[in-house]
């Protein structure tokens, strides 16, 4: 159609504006070769190329229409072409192509939706207390990568979203956020949302349902005394039982507090350290305690021992608490310590006499033998009785009254007069 006379030049001439269909015939050297004939029919409008500079994005046609309502639809990429305006031209014709008086046209602007692509969770099933990472492409509805965006990141508790962070696209549109489960209060699965506001591009959101391993870290402690009876002023053992009921891989942290309601003193005397760094679940280790047990009556014993997730580094502090009662030792316990005593001091006095009759019988074997000095003989001198010293007579008992009598009647006698009487004094002057 020629725009400045408004003629169409076409065999068949139609009324008013209205569609065409375009065919081609191909001519080689004036020898008809073949013909087009396009199953669109194009259609003709009084716009001009001033007020339309772009591309036509589609074409819809109706050619049967039984209801007074016109529905066609036109897929986002078939309309929209930023930055300019999108325009939808309407006209109708018959089926000779006779067409209305007047086209209907009508602009508007569309703006681009923006989706998030690619969204991942690492690891895919995180444990609770945990840290996981969610990443994600932001794009257009047609796939172009959205640089230098905010994407804000929430997570669903109690009918409401808290904030967990943000982070900002790079120039390929991806975003990246590590996300604490330990810091976040929640059960079962974590619902999150990755939203950005949008510009000239409408904004977006994605909700994320992520299932979480909830672990339990649990411990049971026992507590055992390794005799029947524990006496006091003795020593003693008992044996810690420790078993993990969770099923998480457990840390024993070495830090071991081990109290009594008195001043006792205890030593660990056996251990597994390696054990305790890489406690599995259903596992038990045990600990042996040797106790100085003093002088009372009762005992009581608290042990509060800390253990470590492996994995989220949680920790968990288990107590438990006995009590036990406490025996004066029985006699034959106090003899065999005695005797025990005894038996050492003994063999100490033996090997202490030995060792000085060791060291006398080697003194007088190096002794030289010597002549012993002739001794004077001794004088004698013949010493008359009567010259000797009396002894003092011993006190008698005082004596009845007649005794006393008698024995002043007696007369005295001297030890000469003895003498002779015996028949001694004679051989005496004849030696002399």
């Amino acid at each position: 159609m020629n725009v400045t006379t408004n003629v169409w030049a076409a065999k068949n001439n139609p009324i008013r504006l209205a569609g065409a269909k375009t065919i081609i015939t191909v001519f080689a050297d004036d020898n008809e070769i073949g013909t087009y004939e396009s199953d669109h029919i194009s259609l003709l409008s009084n716009e001009t190329s001033d007020n339309y500079d772009g591309y036509i994005l589609g074409l819809k046609i109706n050619k049967e229409i039984t209801s007074e309502n016109l529905l066609n639809i036109f897929n986002r990429d078939e309309c929209l072409y930023l930055p300019y305006k999108t325009s939808f031209i309407l006209n109708f014709f018959d089926k000779n192509y006779v067409s209305s008086y007047k086209q209907y046209t009508k602009d508007f602007s569309l703006n681009l939706n923006s989706k998030f692509i690619n969204i991942s969770i690492n690891p895919e099933n995180p444990i609770k207390g945990q840290s996981f990472n969610v990443s994600s492409i932001l794009t257009t509805e047609f796939g172009e990568k959205l640089g230098n965006k905010t994407v804000n990141y929430q997570y669903y508790d109690t009918n409401s979203w808290n904030n967990l962070g943000s982070d900002l696209t790079d120039s390929n549109g991806f975003t990246l956020l590590t996300i604490n489960s330990q810091q976040i209060d929640f059960e079962r699965d974590l619902l999150i949302r990755l939203s950005w506001e949008g510009d000239t591009i409408n904004g977006t959101s994605e909700n994320v349902s992520i299932s979480i391993i909830h672990q339990s870290n649990n411990i049971s402690i026992s507590i055992n005394k390794n005799s029947d009876r524990i006496y006091q002023n003795r020593k003693t053992t008992m044996t810690i039982i420790l078993r993990n009921v969770g099923d998480s891989n457990l840390r024993i942290l070495r830090n071991i507090s081990i109290e009594f309601n008195h001043a006792l003193s205890y030593s660990i005397v056996s251990i597994d350290y390696l054990k305790l760094e890489q406690f599995s679940p259903g596992e038990r280790t045990n600990l042996i305690v040797e106790i100085d047990i003093g002088n009372i009556k009762n005992l009581e014993i608290s042990i509060l021992i800390s253990a470590q997730n492996i994995i989220t580094n949680v920790s968990k502090t288990t107590t438990a608490q006995a009590s036990f009662k406490i025996y004066t030792p029985p006699i034959y316990d106090y003899f065999i310590d005695y005797f025990v005593i005894i038996i050492g001091a003994l063999f100490a006095v033996i090997w202490i006499s030995a060792i000085l009759y060791a060291l006398k019988t080697k003194q007088r074997i190096e002794t030289p033998i010597e002549i012993p000095l002739k001794r004077k003989p001794r004088r004698e001198r013949y010493v008359p009785v009567s010259e000797l010293k009396k002894p003092t007579p011993p006190k008698k008992p005082l004596k009845k009254k007649e005794e006393i009598r008698e024995d002043q009647e007696k007369e005295p006698m001297d030890l000469d007069s003895l003498l002779e009487e015996r028949g001694l004094a004679d051989k005496k002057k004849k030696k002399t």
